[in-house]
């Protein structure tokens, strides 16, 4: 999460630096003894350093910052009510307070929602739309309005992945955080994701726009696509009806992107 901050320009930003320094009251006893991980403080405190905030945007130590707080959650929660604070070397608080970053930066910095675009909508809605026709021999109407009850559903298989920029960031695989985080609880290790269980499976806002856009673009272009399934010209779903018909000027920004390199999806 650091690394986000740092790659979006937020430890650039004069107001968010002030942030971070107004948030220093929370060491004072009154505050600091409610806090659930007081280690917290330690990075509270690391990140007013300008040298500090530089590092986080190495995506290295971004990375180890999220291997330390998988083994936080593995090992060291079971194990805590066994530990003494005073046993602990100065190099176990600081790799403690280093997997207790990701758990002060939704209090700092909210998550910031990027819906997705109308070029980024038509795209997954035409590669949806090419996968479910090629599966489909049989090319009538029964099948047309099988497909198009399904299109928009399969909105909700795509994943969002935030370290990534543009379409690429809507894909059908799991993060690599996101699989650590469930082998964990389907081993039985309890995960503190700072939300009810029950709506870590519930999906983002962007991926929820993903199938409302293309429920509109589906019943506004509805003929365009029979004609297209129809006729099946020798063209892709993604030319005929993003480029030739739902999108115009700036909308095609995201089609010139995904032809630059193979986007997995």
């Amino acid at each position: 999460m650091g690394f986000f901050l740092s790659q979006r320009g937020y430890f650039k930003e004069t107001y968010f630096i002030n942030y971070l320094k107004y948030l220093l009251y929370w060491k004072r006893p009154e505050y600091a003894r409610a806090l659930k991980y007081p280690q917290c403080l330690h990075f509270l405190e690391a990140v007013q350093s300008a040298d500090f905030r530089e590092a986080l945007a190495c995506s290295a130590n971004a990375k180890f910052i999220e291997e330390q707080q998988m083994l936080q959650w593995q090992y060291y929660t079971r194990k805590r009510q066994r530990l003494h604070v005073s046993n602990c070397t100065f190099q176990n608080v600081q790799l403690l307070c280093l997997s207790f970053l990701i758990l002060l930066i939704p209090i700092i910095c909210p998550r910031t929602v990027d819906l997705p675009s109308r070029c980024e909508s038509c795209l997954l809605f035409a590669r949806e739309l090419e996968e479910l026709s090629k599966k489909n021999s049989v090319k009538d109407e029964l099948s047309l309005i099988e497909i198009n009850e399904e299109l928009c559903n399969r909105m909700l298989d795509y994943k969002l992945h935030q370290e990534k920029k543009g379409i690429k960031r809507f894909s059908k695989q799991e993060s690599s955080t996101a699989k650590a985080i469930n082998k964990l609880r389907k081993r039985g290790v309890k995960v503190e994701l700072g939300m009810p269980d029950e709506m870590w499976d519930n999906p983002p806002v962007e991926i929820v726009s993903l199938k409302q856009q293309c429920e509109s673009m589906l019943e506004n272009y509805e003929d365009d696509v029979a004609a297209w399934y129809n006729v099946k010209p020798k063209i892709s779903s993604q030319e005929y009806l993003c480029e030739n018909r739902i999108l115009h000027g700036d909308e095609l920004s995201c089609l010139k992107e995904s032809k630059v390199g193979h986007v997995e999806f």
